[in-house]
C-alpha cells in the first residue's frame, strides 16, 4: 500500500478500518440508499458492483474515493461515505459466507453499525453471527434470510434493512461462483478508499454543517469543495499561488456559479451540477495530457478521484481552471462548439471528438483571453480532430478514431501547436505555429505540410490560402486534401476540382474509371456478400464521416473512398495519379477530355486476366450506369467448390432495374454478360440474355444467379473460370473459346459476329 501524508488522508480498506475501532452510522444520515428499489439507483448499484467485481475477480485494486467523518470516544462516525461502507460490510460477509469461512474469521464485521434505528443496528449483527448458506436455494438470496428463525418481523418496516437484502440480492447475482474473491479483498487489498478524520485537519463537524445548511445531504460538489480548500492550503505560502487559490475560493460560491444560474434554466443543484462536470472534464483532460488516458466522469455520485486533487494542487492547473472559468459563458455561447459544450456540462454521451474539439478551444482561450475565440483557430483545430480516423468495416464509412486511450495524445500536440502561437493569433501566424509544432500525429504533418504552402518569410500567400481553404471546405474532403494536395504543392486549382465534381454528380462513374486506369488492381471490388446499405452522412452534424450525401463512390477492400482514400493504401496512389494526370488536361470541355484520354488508356490495356482491366473499358463493372451508382463487383468466391468449375463474378446493386423489355433484373447480374450483350445489340445482332438461379445439391434455396448469352441460332453461350482463374467460353454443343490473357468480352464478340 502506498505512503500516504496525512494532508492527503490515509489509505485503508475495510478491514483495517473496523480492525483498528468500531464504526457506526450515525443517526442524522439517511437510510441506506444502495439497495433501494428506483430505477436510477439500481443503474448506479449495477455498475458499481460492477466495478467491484472486476476489481475482485481479477485481483485489480481500485481505490472508492475519499470518506470522511470525526471519531468519537473511538468509534468512526462517517458523515461522508455511509453508502460504500454499507455495501463493503455486506460484501465482506457475503464473500465470507459463500466461501464457507468461519465465523470467527469474519467477526470483525460486528463493529461495523447503525444509530439510525435500533432494527437495522440489531440486523447487522444478527446477520453476521449467524450463517446464511446463498447457494443452498435457487431462489433469491434474501429469501433464505428472511427464512431465518432470527430474523424478526420488524425489519419488514425498516428500509435500511429491506435496501440491505436488496444488495444483498444484487451481490449474490453478481458474485456467486466466485472463487477467492474473500482473500482478494481482505488479504490483498483490492478495495480501498482514501480514510480522513476530521481532528486531523483541525476541523470538526461544523464545517460540514454550514455548506450544509439548507438541511440537504452533502453533495459530491460541496466535499470537493471542501477538499480542494484543505489540499492547497500550502499555497497561502506563496503569494501568486494564493492569490490564485483565493481567486478560486472567492469565485466559486459566487461570480462562477452566479453565471452558470444565468446561463440555465435548471434548479440551482443542476447548476452546480453543470459547473462541476465541466470542472472535472477540465481535469481529467490536463490528467490525460500528461497521463495519456482520458478518465471518464460518470455519475457525480462517485465523480472525483484522488487523480482529481492531485491535479489541482499543480499551480498551474489551479490558474488553468481559473481562467477557464472566469470567462466559460464566452465557450458556452460560441456557436461552433455550442452544442458540444452543453453535452459535456449536461452529462449527455459526448464524443471524444467533441471532447477534443472543446478542450481545444479552452486551451487556445486561456492563452489568449484578450480573444478567447477564434474562428481561423477553430478551423485548423476542427478538420485537425477530424483527421483522427478510420475505417468502419460494417457501414463502408470513415468514423472518428478517438478513444480514452488516444485522446490525452491529441491534445498533448494542439497544445504544443497553440503554445507557438504567437499573441495576435491572424492566419498567418497561426499556419507558422502549425510550421514550428512539434508534433509527430499524421494528421498535424499533413497540417503542416499546407501551412509551409501558405506562409513564407514575405508573410501569408493570400492566394495560395483561399485556395486550401475552398477544397477543404468542399463537402467530398471535409480538410482532408492529402489527395490533391502531396508532395508540397496543390495539383489542381480549386476551380478544376470543382469541374471534375461536376463530373461525378453528371457521369459518376467515368471518375471512377479513368482511376482505375491508373491501377492494375482491382481497386473497386468488394469482396462481400449482399447488398452494401452506405451509411450517409447527410449534413456536418456529423463532421468526421467524409461520404457525402450526393456522391456514389465505390469502396475498395479497405472501404477507402475517392478523395480522401487513405494515403498509405492503393486507391489513394491511384487517385494521386489521375490527379496528375489531370494537370496536362486543358479544362475547356473536361467531360469530353476525359474521354479521350481514357479510350487512350484502354488502348493500352493488355493485363486481362483480373478485373481491373474490365473495370476501366466496360461501364457494366461499376454497376448500373444509368440511374443508379452505387453498385460494384463482387466475387463469390466461396461457391466454387460447390460447382466445381464455376467461379461468377456479379454485380451488387442497392436496388433491381428493368432492362429493356424483355428481362427483369433482380439485385445482381453477370457483368461480362451484360457487357457482351450490350456490344451486340449495338451491332443489331440478334441475342438475347437468359438466365436462371443456380440451387445448391441439397435442394435449398438458389443463391447463385447463372446467366448466358441465348444466340439466334438457339445456342447458349456461357463464361466459365476454371480452378487456374482463367476464363473461356463454352456453347452448349461442348466447344469452347479460349480467350487466354486477351479481353474475352471482345473475342466472344468478334466470333459472334462472324457465325
Amino acid at each position: 500500500m502506498p505512503e500516504v501524508s496525512s494532508n492527503n488522508g490515509e489509505l485503508l480498506t475495510l478491514y483495517k478500518l473496523l480492525d483498528r475501532q468500531e464504526v457506526t452510522i450515525p443517526i442524522i444520515q439517511r437510510d441506506y440508499a444502495q439497495g433501494r428499489d428506483e430505477q436510477n439507483v439500481e443503474e448506479i448499484r449495477e455498475r458499481f458492483l460492477d466495478t467491484l467485481y472486476i476489481a475482485i475477480s481479477k485481483n485489480e485494486p481500485i481505490i472508492l474515493d475519499f470518506i470522511y467523518g470525526s471519531i468519537r470516544n473511538g468509534t468512526f462516525i462517517p458523515i461522508d461515505g455511509q453508502q460504500r461502507i454499507t455495501t463493503l460490510f455486506l460484501l465482506h460477509w457475503y464473500l465470507a459466507v459463500l466461501e464457507k469461512r468461519k465465523p470467527d474469521e469474519y467477526s470483525y464485521l460486528k463493529k461495523f453499525s447503525y444509530e439510525i434505528r435500533e432494527s437495522a443496528r440489531e440486523f447487522c449483527y444478527a446477520l453476521v453471527s449467524n450463517y446464511i448458506d446463498p447457494v443452498q436455494d435457487k431462489g433469491n438470496l434474501s429469501g433464505e434470510i428472511k427464512k431465518a428463525n432470527w430474523y424478526h418481523y420488524i425489519y419488514d418496516n425498516d428500509p435500511t434493512v429491506q435496501a440491505m437484502l436488496r444488495m444483498l440480492d444484487a451481490i449474490d447475482m453478481k458474485f456467486r461462483g466466485l472463487s477467492n474473491g474473500y482473500v482478494n479483498l481482505v488479504v490483498k487489498d483490492t478495495i480501498s478508499f482514501w480514510w480522513l478524520s476530521l481532528e486531523d485537519f483541525g476541523l470538526t463537524d461544523d464545517l460540514f454543517i454550514k455548506m450544509n445548511a439548507r438541511g440537504k445531504r452533502l453533495t459530491r460538489f460541496e466535499i470537493f469543495k471542501a477538499e480542494t480548500e484543505q489540499a492547497t492550503e500550502n499555497f497561502k505560502q506563496d503569494a501568486g499561488l494564493n492569490k490564485i487559490r483565493e481567486h478560486w475560493l472567492d469565485s466559486i460560491d459566487n461570480d462562477w456559479l452566479d453565471i452558470f444560474w444565468e446561463q440555465t434554466e435548471v434548479p440551482e443543484e443542476n447548476a452546480e451540477n453543470r459547473m462541476f462536470r465541466f470542472i472535472l472534464f477540465l481535469l481529467r483532460s490536463l490528467v490525460a495530457e500528461d497521463k495519456g488516458k482520458y478518465d471518464e466522469i460518470g455519475n457525480l455520485e462517485y465523480a472525483y478521484n484522488k487523480n482529481d486533487i492531485l491535479a489541482i494542487c499543480e499551480k498551474d492547473n489551479l490558474e488553468f481552471l481559473c481562467n477557464a472559468l472566469d470567462d466559460w459563458n464566452v465557450y458556452a455561447q460560441y456557436q461552433p462548439i455550442k452544442d458540444m459544450f452543453l453535452k459535456i456540462i449536461s452529462g449527455e454521451d459526448a464524443t471524444f471528438y467533441e471532447r477534443a474539439i472543446v478542450f481545444g478551444v479552452v486551451v487556445y482561450g486561456n492563452q489568449h483571453p484578450e480573444c478567447r475565440v477564434n474562428d481561423a483557430f477553430f478551423r485548423i483545430l476542427n478538420y485537425l480532430a477530424i483527421g483522427r480516423r478510420h475505417v468502419s468495416e460494417n457501414r463502408k464509412t470513415f468514423e472518428s478514431d478517438f478513444n480514452a486511450e488516444n485522446y490525452g495524445s491529441f491534445i498533448r500536440n494542439i497544445r504544443l501547436f497553440i503554445n507557438k502561437i504567437e499573441s495576435k493569433s491572424d492566419e498567418k501566424d497561426l499556419l507558422q505555429a502549425l510550421v514550428n509544432a512539434e508534433t509527430n500525429l499524421d494528421t498535424f504533418r499533413y497540417a503542416k505540410e499546407k501551412a509551409e504552402y501558405c506562409v513564407s518569410s514575405d508573410g501569408l500567400d493570400k492566394f495560395h490560402y483561399e485556395e486550401i481553404k475552398k477544397i477543404e471546405d468542399m463537402d467530398c474532403f471535409c480538410g482532408q486534401i492529402y489527395n490533391v494536395f502531396f508532395d508540397g504543392k496543390l495539383w489542381l486549382s480549386s476551380k478544376k476540382i470543382e469541374q471534375l465534381i461536376e463530373v461525378e454528380k453528371t457521369d459518376p462513374h467515368l471518375l471512377l474509371r479513368c482511376i482505375q486506369a491508373m491501377s492494375e488492381k482491382a481497386l473497386l471490388t468488394n469482396k462481400y456478400h449482399g447488398s452494401w446499405k452506405w451509411a450517409i452522412a447527410k449534413d456536418k452534424k456529423v463532421p468526421f464521416t467524409l461520404r457525402k450525401e450526393f456522391f456514389g463512390f465505390n469502396a475498395s477492400d479497405s472501404g477507402d473512398y475517392l478523395w480522401t482514400a487513405n494515403p498509405e493504401r492503393d486507391l489513394s496512389k491511384a487517385v494521386r495519379g489521375f490527379v496528375q494526370e489531370c494537370v496536362k488536361l486543358a479544362f475547356v470541355d473536361i467531360k469530353k477530355e476525359l474521354y479521350d484520354w481514357l479510350l487512350q488508356k484502354i488502348k493500352d490495356l493488355h493485363n486481362y486476366s483480373g478485373l481491373a482491366s474490365y473495370i476501366v473499358k466496360y461501364d457494366e463493372f461499376l454497376g448500373d450506369a444509368g440511374n443508379y451508382s452505387n453498385g460494384c463487383v463482387y466475387l463469390i468466391d466461396n461457391e466454387a467448390v460447390l460447382f466445381q468449375d464455376w467461379t461468377r463474378v456479379f454485380i451488387n446493386l442497392e436496388r433491381g432495374r428493368n432492362y429493356h423489355s424483355f428481362w427483369s433484373y433482380g439485385t445482381h447480374y453477370n457483368p461480362f454478360i451484360m457487357a457482351l450483350h450490350k456490344r451486340l445489340e449495338e451491332s443489331n445482332a440478334k441475342v438475347r440474355i437468359s438466365n436462371e438461379w443456380m440451387c445448391k445439391e441439397n435442394g435449398n434455396e438458389a443463391n447463385v444467379l447463372d446467366e448466358w448469352i441465348e444466340l439466334s441460332n438457339g445456342r447458349k453461350l456461357y463464361l466459365m473460370v476454371n480452378v487456374k482463374r482463367e476464363r473461356y467460353w463454352t456453347l452448349d454443343d461442348g466447344s469452347e473459346w479460349d480467350c487466354s490473357n486477351s479481353d474475352c468480352i471482345e473475342i466472344a464478340f468478334q466470333k459472334i459476329i462472324e457465325m
